[in-house]
């Protein structure tokens, strides 16, 4: 059965979306903006910090489900600028 995650500790999701959703064995997150839990965009932010929060937003949602970041399987980045790449991977 389908259930959607839903955590104050990472930033409400937008219009229709969900911050995840599982059926009991997999779990899948939403796109994920450097946005705080409280809803503060980091758009002037170093790409590093913009990173970490994502993760940090990404993390909070598998804590939900008594996951971690280890248990990830796939991810998918966007980067505005390719040249930001080292510093993301940082």
């Amino acid at each position: 059965m389908k259930r959607t995650i839903s955590t104050s500790d990472a930033p409400a999701a937008v219009g229709a979306y969900s911050q995840a959703t599982t059926n009991g064995k997999l779990l899948l997150t939403a796109g994920q903006l450097p946005l705080t839990p409280d809803g503060e965009l980091l758009d002037d932010a170093s790409v590093g910090d913009q990173t970490e929060q994502c993760l940090e937003n990404v993390a909070a949602i598998l804590a939900a489900e008594d996951a971690s970041l280890d248990d990830v399987l796939k991810t998918t980045v966007f980067l505005d600028d390719i040249d930001d790449f080292e510093e993301f991977n940082e």
